[in-house]
């Protein structure tokens, strides 16, 4: 269970800091459950409520700066996805995003840009659904990065350019 105050990665939504834990009352739900009120880090005028035994979402804490560092120093060592079948990629790709495991998606941020580099050594583009889901990769490891090492987006972006 979380406390107040805790920053934690709610599935897809991203970070979250729990604003507060208490029973509520919502039309069709069960009466006396107990919620988690949930602000995300980049919308923080919006509200999440979700069951404190939720097991839809993915939640869990952010990691700790010791870990942090720990994921930093073993990067070259993750391993890109081997690309099979590219009508199944997209699912796999929602798969990892959905997981919200760093490993996983540092995994999918180094195939897509091998993905990508090979393209542009060909004179093509990115694909618009590599594009969106290295966005969304990116974006996820940016944000519990920069909570955890109490750095900047750009020091971040800095510290994994090596993918």
């Amino acid at each position: 269970m979380f406390t107040v105050g805790d920053y934690i990665v709610y599935g897809t939504d991203g970070i979250c800091i729990v604003k507060d834990i208490s029973q509520i009352d919502i039309p069709g739900a069960p009466s006396g459950r107990t919620y988690y009120l949930l602000s995300p880090v980049g919308a923080r005028e919006s509200k999440i409520y979700s069951p404190v035994d939720n097991t839809k979402v993915t939640m869990r804490r952010i990691i700790s700066k010791e870990e942090a560092a720990k994921l930093l120093k073993k990067l070259d060592s993750i391993q890109d996805i081997p690309v099979t079948d590219d009508k199944f990629m997209e699912q796999q790709y929602k798969e990892m995003i959905a997981s919200c495991d760093l490993v996983q998606l540092f995994s999918l941020v180094k195939t897509i840009r091998k993905k990508q580099n090979k393209r542009i050594s060909e004179g093509k583009k990115i694909t618009s659904t590599d594009e969106r889901y290295l966005k969304r990769a990116e974006e996820a490891i940016c944000s519990e990065l920069m909570l955890a090492l109490d750095k900047e987006r750009e020091e971040v972006l800095e510290l994994v350019s090596c993918l």
